[in-house]
Protein backbone atom coordinates (compact mmCIF):
# COMPACT_ATOMS: atom_id res chain seq x y z
CA UNK A 1 0.00 0.00 0.00
CA UNK A 2 1.23 3.43 -0.97
CA UNK A 3 1.42 6.05 1.80
CA UNK A 4 1.98 9.67 -0.26
CA UNK A 5 3.91 12.28 1.26
CA UNK A 6 1.00 14.14 2.78
CA UNK A 7 -0.82 11.15 4.56
CA UNK A 8 2.44 11.26 6.94
CA UNK A 9 2.55 14.79 7.32
CA UNK A 10 -1.13 14.84 8.06
CA UNK A 11 -0.40 12.04 10.55
CA UNK A 12 2.23 14.24 12.21
CA UNK A 13 -0.03 16.85 12.60
CA UNK A 14 -3.18 14.77 14.28
CA UNK A 15 -0.32 12.93 16.45
CA UNK A 16 0.78 16.11 17.86
CA UNK A 17 -1.70 18.62 17.73
CA UNK A 18 -4.86 16.13 18.58
CA UNK A 19 -3.30 13.80 20.86
CA UNK A 20 0.00 15.65 22.12
CA UNK A 21 2.69 13.27 21.37
CA UNK A 22 6.06 14.17 21.87
CA UNK A 23 8.36 14.77 18.65
CA UNK A 24 10.20 11.62 19.90
CA UNK A 25 6.97 9.41 19.87
CA UNK A 26 5.92 10.80 16.97
CA UNK A 27 9.87 10.19 15.40
CA UNK A 28 9.24 6.91 16.42
CA UNK A 29 5.92 6.21 14.69
CA UNK A 30 6.76 7.56 11.37
CA UNK A 31 9.63 5.11 11.65
CA UNK A 32 7.57 2.37 13.02
CA UNK A 33 5.55 2.93 9.82
CA UNK A 34 9.18 2.98 7.23
CA UNK A 35 9.80 -0.15 8.76
CA UNK A 36 6.36 -1.99 7.92
CA UNK A 37 6.59 -4.28 5.01
CA UNK A 38 3.18 -3.45 4.00
CA UNK A 39 3.99 -0.05 2.95
CA UNK A 40 5.49 1.50 0.36
CA UNK A 41 6.90 5.30 -0.06
CA UNK A 42 7.33 7.73 -3.01
CA UNK A 43 10.96 8.83 -1.27
CA UNK A 44 11.90 6.71 1.91
CA UNK A 45 15.19 8.18 2.12
CA UNK A 46 14.22 12.15 2.24
CA UNK A 47 11.28 10.69 4.73
CA UNK A 48 13.79 9.05 6.74
CA UNK A 49 16.59 12.31 7.03
CA UNK A 50 12.90 14.17 7.38
CA UNK A 51 12.47 12.37 10.69
CA UNK A 52 15.91 12.37 11.80
CA UNK A 53 15.48 16.56 11.42
CA UNK A 54 12.26 16.93 12.74
CA UNK A 55 12.93 14.90 15.97
CA UNK A 56 16.07 17.40 16.97
CA UNK A 57 14.80 20.27 15.54
CA UNK A 58 12.23 22.67 16.01
CA UNK A 59 10.08 23.20 13.02
CA UNK A 60 6.76 21.30 11.67
CA UNK A 61 8.10 17.45 10.43
CA UNK A 62 6.49 18.86 7.01
CA UNK A 63 9.03 21.52 6.23
CA UNK A 64 12.02 19.13 6.84
CA UNK A 65 10.09 16.83 4.13
CA UNK A 66 9.55 19.59 1.43
CA UNK A 67 13.11 20.35 2.44
CA UNK A 68 14.52 16.98 2.08
CA UNK A 69 12.18 16.45 -1.57
CA UNK A 70 13.76 19.24 -2.85
CA UNK A 71 17.38 18.18 -1.73
CA UNK A 72 16.74 14.81 -3.67
CA UNK A 73 15.73 16.39 -6.68
CA UNK A 74 18.65 18.73 -7.38
CA UNK A 75 17.88 22.11 -5.33
CA UNK A 76 20.84 23.28 -3.51
CA UNK A 77 18.59 25.36 -0.76
CA UNK A 78 14.74 25.70 0.24
CA UNK A 79 13.52 28.65 0.73
CA UNK A 80 11.46 29.80 3.56
CA UNK A 81 9.95 32.11 5.61
CA UNK A 82 9.85 29.95 8.89
CA UNK A 83 12.82 31.10 11.37
CA UNK A 84 12.04 27.88 12.98
CA UNK A 85 14.15 26.68 10.00
CA UNK A 86 16.75 28.99 9.37
CA UNK A 87 18.71 27.55 11.91
CA UNK A 88 19.08 23.94 9.75
CA UNK A 89 21.37 23.43 6.99
CA UNK A 90 19.61 23.83 3.43
CA UNK A 91 17.20 25.81 3.92
CA UNK A 92 17.57 30.22 3.57
CA UNK A 93 15.31 33.19 4.68
CA UNK A 94 13.16 34.14 1.43
CA UNK A 95 12.79 37.85 0.30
Amino acid sequence: MLLPDIVLCELEWVLDSAYGFSRARVAETLRRLLDAEEFEFIDRPAIVRAVASYETGDADFSDYLIGESAAARGAAVTYTFDRALLAHPGFVRSG
